[in-house]
């Protein structure tokens, strides 16, 4: 079967090759995007429902170090906007797909 799918390749014109190569690469990223929004929800919903946890954690501790965040009023700030802007840019992923596929 992979033969006979090799095979058609070849009369492809170059416009419908591009086109399959990006739509690809697209719901590869549409795949990623939505596992890293999937993955943060957790953690966005655990600092606002017991944020004393994110000073015991390690990884939270660093992370307000590096970015010079005083309180975690900031940190939470600085968290919603992060996940904001990591679900916005899944959605623009999602809605250039579709575009991609009509």
């Amino acid at each position: 079967m992979i033969s006979q799918i090799l095979s058609l390749w070849q009369f492809l014109e170059d416009n419908k090759k591009y086109r399959i190569y990006a739509y690809g690469i697209l719901t590869l990223f549409s795949a990623f995007s939505d596992f890293v929004s999937v993955g943060l929800m957790v953690p966005f919903i655990g600092v606002f429902l017991q944020p004393e946890t994110l000073l015991e954690n390690s990884f939270g501790s660093m992370i307000m170090d590096y970015f010079d965040l005083k309180t975690i009023p900031e940190f939470q700030l600085f968290l919603c906007l992060g996940f904001t802007c990591v679900i916005i840019i899944a959605g623009v992923i999602k809605i250039l797909l579709v575009w991609f596929q009509s």
